[in-house]
């Protein structure tokens, strides 16, 4: 459990592998006077499609395979991933932000304490990547997303059992 029911909820749509380490990362948090909430967990493919059309034309898109309807060029892109490329699809990803006065704080100064937080807890953070997406958390389990396609298309899944790397 955290401070918070909506980010306890959002963790129940993680992987069970990672939602011990979603809870240990907000409440440690928490305990270093940041307040996070984890606003998104699992996303189904056509969300992330969605989100993929944001900064994008309708001929872009009608490139990339995604619906054109999905097309919102007049904002800045937010991903560079399409459904499926997403390890929000594999139920391994969350975002976060820091609520203070119940207020989202999008820009502030301790993202980079966040990142590391989530860093001890065993993500790899999205503020670390040349294209930045700061409320992006993952755990990878050494698998791309092709990977994960290929196992989730292999399993009638709920989750996908990892099989042990070697």
């Amino acid at each position: 459990m955290t401070w918070d029911k909506v980010t306890d909820r959002n963790i129940l749509t993680l992987h069970p592998l990672i939602r011990s380490s979603a809870e240990d990362f907000v409440n440690e948090c928490q305990r270093e006077g940041m307040y996070v909430r984890i606003y998104q967990g699992y996303r189904p493919s056509n969300m992330q499609n969605i989100i993929y059309g944001e900064g994008r034309t309708k001929k872009e898109l009608k490139e990339a395979g995604i619906d054109e309807s999905y097309s919102r060029p007049n904002i800045p892109i937010k991903t560079k991933a399409k459904g499926g490329e997403s390890y929000h699809n594999y139920n391994l990803a969350f975002d976060c932000v820091e609520i203070k006065r119940n207020m989202a704080l999008w820009n502030n100064d301790n993202w980079n304490n966040i990142g590391r937080i989530g860093a001890e807890n065993g993500f790899e953070w999205g503020g670390g990547w040349n294209f930045k997406d700061k409320p992006h958390f993952q755990k990878t389990f050494g698998y791309n997303c092709k990977q994960l396609l290929a196992m989730a298309k292999n399993q009638n899944w709920d989750y996908i059992k990892f099989p042990q790397k070697k």
